[in-house]
C-alpha cells in the first residue's frame, strides 16, 4: 500500500523550491555537463533562489555551457536574455570557442547578440588581411 507523503508544516510549494534550489546548486558542484540543460530550464524557474543557483552553477560548469546558452542570446524574455549574456560574459576566456563557433552558424541577429557580448569580454573577431587592405582607407 502507497502512503502519500505528510506535508507537516511546510507547504508543498516551498520544500519543493528548496528542493530545486538545493539540486541545482548541486549540479553545478558536481559540474557535470549533463546538467547544463536542466539548469538552462531553472533559469525560467519561479523560485529566484532556484534561478541564482542555476546562474551560479551555469558559471561553474563553464565553456561546456556555452554552446547550450548561445541561442538563449536572441530570447523574447528579457531576463533570460541578460542573464545568459552575464553568464556567458563570466566563463570568460573558456567561452570564447564555443561562441566563435556559434557566430559562424548563426543568424544575423544571433550574430549580432554574440558580437555584442564578445566585444563585452574584450574580444574582437580576427578579420582576413585581404579583407582588412580592401576596406582600410589609405592615406597619402
Amino acid at each position: 500500500m502507497r502512503r502519500e507523503p505528510t506535508r507537516c508544516c511546510w507547504t508543498y510549494e516551498i520544500v519543493t523550491g528548496l528542493t530545486r534550489k538545493y539540486a541545482a546548486e548541486v549540479l553545478g558542484e558536481l559540474k557535470d555537463v549533463r546538467a547544463v540543460q536542466p539548469l538552462v530550464d531553472a533559469l525560467a524557474d519561479e523560485v529566484g533562489d532556484v534561478r541564482q543557483r542555476a546562474y551560479d552553477s551555469l558559471i561553474k560548469i563553464g565553456g561546456p555551457a556555452v554552446s547550450v546558452l548561445v541561442p538563449l542570446l536572441v530570447s523574447e524574455e528579457d531576463e533570460i536574455r541578460q542573464s545568459v549574456t552575464e553568464i556567458i560574459r563570466k566563463i570568460g576566456k573558456p567561452a570564447v570557442e564555443p561562441l566563435a563557433t556559434a557566430l559562424a552558424e548563426a543568424d544575423d541577429r544571433l550574430k549580432t547578440r554574440v558580437m555584442k557580448v564578445l566585444d563585452r569580454m574584450g574580444y574582437k573577431p580576427k578579420v582576413k588581411e585581404e579583407a582588412k587592405e580592401a576596406e582600410a582607407p589609405r592615406l597619402t
